[in-house]
Parts: structure tokens; C-alpha cells; sequence
């Protein structure tokens, strides 16, 4: 069983917010970070339960996100954590479904066509993990605010089973996004 810090003592659970929280959580999850951004990630009470399933989605999501990053750090992050990762035994299975799903297609960028490799990615256990986010999220910056079991927070990619939001918003938006979303229509086919 988890301790909670004293920072958090009977606090409810911010993921939940059904019982007491038994342990602390970062809303982001150090391990997607290198170690010189670790500091001052935003940390909320969680329950075991809660905490626990949350863990097991940022592990096997670890890997895969960390192949579409766009940040200054991504490349250092690919070549040292998620190749770090991918060499675990305990990740073996992750690695299998990574190579097996890994295909080529077109995408724009900068206005020039160019080839790319895309991964295959489980877009439910996405949309858990960003709902947990969110409400750590809200949870940290707005007051402590729970959401109960009669509020619903609903988190929807762009991309995977709602690809058709993307051709949807396509006329309205810039020229990267109607090139994503010919890439993932394209990806589809």
C-alpha cells in the first residue's frame, strides 16, 4: 500500500474523487521527461486504484508517444528513454506491436511533401490517459476543483477512431492541420 505525503494527507482523490487519496502522483509522469525537466511537475493526491491504472497506461504509452514528440528535447528523449525502454525485456511486447505497426506514408511539412514513418497507437488508452491529466490538471491549477461522478471529462484525439473530426475541421483550419488529416486519411486507406 501507498503513503501518502503529509502535503496531501486527507485529501480526496483528484483522479476519482471518491475516497481518500493513499499516495501522491505527478499529473505528468516523470519518466516521460528527461531528468533535467523533472522539476516541479505538478503533483495531486491519488488513490491506489486510480494511481496504479494511470502507471500502466504512461508505461506502455511511454514508448509510443515518445515517437511523435515535437519539442526541443524530442530527439534526446527518442534516442536515450525510449530506446532505453525499448531495449527492457519487460517491454518486450510493446516492442513487438511497435514493429509490427510501424508503416510509411506521406505528410506535409513546411509546405513540402515528405515521407514518414507512423506508429500503430491504442487511441482509447490515450484518451484515458489525458483524462487522467486533465483532472490532475484542473485539480492543481484551479483550487483543489474534484470532479465528481456526475461530471464527465471527455477527451477526444484528432487522430485514430476520430479521424473524421479532423476531415470534419479541415476547411477551417491551416494548411498543416488538412495535411495531417490527409496523412491520417491516407494512413486509413
Amino acid at each position: 500500500m501507498f503513503v501518502t505525503g503529509k502535503k496531501f494527507e486527507g485529501e480526496t482523490c483528484a483522479y476519482c474523487c471518491e475516497v481518500t487519496a493513499t499516495t501522491d502522483d505527478h499529473v505528468f509522469a516523470r519518466k516521460f521527461f528527461l531528468e533535467v525537466q523533472r522539476a516541479n511537475l505538478p503533483q495531486v493526491p491519488a488513490c491506489e486504484r486510480c494511481n496504479g491504472e494511470k502507471a500502466a497506461l504512461e508505461t506502455e504509452l511511454m514508448i509510443l508517444l515518445g515517437f511523435g514528440g515535437r519539442h526541443d528535447d524530442a530527439q534526446e528523449n527518442l534516442s536515450t528513454l525510449v530506446a532505453h525502454r525499448l531495449e527492457n525485456k519487460a517491454n518486450a511486447r510493446i516492442a513487438r506491436e511497435l514493429r509490427a505497426g510501424v508503416k510509411r506514408t506521406w505528410v506535409m511539412e513546411s509546405g513540402l511533401a515528405t515521407q514518414a514513418l507512423t506508429v500503430s497507437i491504442d487511441w482509447a488508452k490515450v484518451e484515458r490517459l489525458f483524462c487522467y491529466i486533465a483532472r490532475g490538471l484542473a485539480w492543481h491549477h484551479f483550487d483543489r476543483v474534484l470532479f465528481g461522478a456526475d461530471c464527465v471529462v471527455q477527451v477526444a484525439s484528432l487522430a485514430g477512431n476520430n479521424a473524421t473530426h479532423v476531415r470534419r475541421f479541415r476547411g477551417g483550419q491551416s494548411q498543416r492541420a488538412s495535411a495531417s488529416a490527409t496523412a491520417l486519411d491516407a494512413h486509413k486507406a
